[in-house]
């Protein structure tokens, strides 16, 4: 095993050993806020990392992958799955962060329907 393997076995370790104590409340939500950015953008790193081999692979293969196109198909994706588990409060339809949503939503509503009235 080397050395990258244990240290990477470490990390992945104790982030769930941090993700069970996080699930089991022993962190106050609000000193998680800096955390979450930080995992957040090494996430979107790690996926850019993977993606870059990955399309490296597919050149040396003689095929060819469009790294934009891959990245908005992967951004689709994740709105489909973040959609398909969004839960609204329907008792407080009042609430801004609804109305930012319905804005949101409404503006890429807008853009699909100009890209795909291009295409046709």
């Amino acid at each position: 095993m080397s050395e990258t393997d244990i240290v990477l076995g470490r990390i992945k370790y104790t982030l769930d050993q941090l993700g069970s104590e996080i699930s089991n409340g022993k962190y106050p939500a609000d000193l998680l806020s800096d955390l979450k950015s930080s995992v957040d953008e090494l996430r979107l790193t790690m996926w850019a990392v993977i993606e870059a081999e990955e399309q490296r692979k597919q050149e040396i293969k003689g095929g060819s992958t469009d790294l934009k196109k891959k990245l908005v198909e992967f951004r689709i994706k994740r709105i489909l799955q973040m959609l398909q588990s969004l839960r609204i409060d329907v008792a407080e339809p009042g609430s801004s962060d609804l109305e930012a949503l319905r804005a949101a939503l409404r503006t890429g509503l807008q853009n699909v329907e100009r890209v795909t009235a291009r295409k046709t």
